[in-house]
């Protein structure tokens, strides 16, 4: 017995390395194996976007300090970011994208945009 489509089990004809027996197929094997493999990322891209979203509305410039709480009443997840930037005095900056924070003292935070050029 021939090889089968991965996707469909239909016998392939053609070449002996053939997985699938059109393009249709093949994306369809891809897509359903992809969104499986990604299920779990798709929860943390949606706080991330939202992140994203209140900080720019806090912050459209590109330094601001505000009190923690105001961050937090406006509903930011402190717990999720996508990068980190340490400087040189030891301080560390947790970014969202291109929009950043630090935690300063008297529960203020400072916010800082950067400029897709500063990457």
């Amino acid at each position: 017995m021939g090889n089968l489509c991965k996707d469909c089990h239909a016998p392939l004809r053609g070449r002996s390395d053939k997985k699938f027996c059109n393009d249709g197929c093949r994306s369809n094997y891809h897509n359903q194996h992809n969104t499986e493999k990604l299920k779990d990322i798709g929860p943390i891209n949606k706080i991330l976007k939202a992140n994203l979203k209140l900080l720019n509305q806090l912050n459209p410039y590109s330094k601001r300090i505000i009190p923690k709480q105001l961050l937090l009443d406006a509903g930011v997840n402190l717990k999720y970011h996508t990068h980190l930037y340490k400087q040189k005095d030891g301080k560390v900056l947790k970014f969202c994208y291109h929009q950043g924070y630090m935690e300063l003292e008297d529960e203020k935070i400072q916010l800082i945009k950067m400029k897709y050029s500063d990457f």
